[in-house]
């Protein structure tokens, strides 16, 4: 169990659930989405790590977000938003 929280109603035959994963080789502590849009290319979905590099050591956890939207045959397009130097 991941939340005390209420789940969210869902109808998979009108919604769907966008799910990152950092991974815990990445060494972030938390993951969350940018954007999450249809574009006439296709689903588009945008996220950003925080917390990358910043310990000395590898981390147990694996941040992840997921979020509801309404159900879409698009192809989907992931991609990192990186910090800036």
């Amino acid at each position: 169990r991941l939340s005390n929280g209420k789940p969210p109603e869902l109808d998979f035959e009108k919604d769907m659930v966008v799910v990152v994963v950092a991974g815990s080789k990445r060494g972030a502590s938390a993951l969350e989405f940018e954007r999450v849009a249809e574009e006439p290319s296709g689903l588009i979905v945008t996220y950003r790590l925080s917390g990358a590099g910043k310990t000395g050591g590898p981390r147990a956890a694996a941040p992840f977000a997921a979020v509801v939207i309404r159900s879409s045959n698009l192809k989907a397009e992931f991609s990192e938003v990186k910090e800036g130097p």
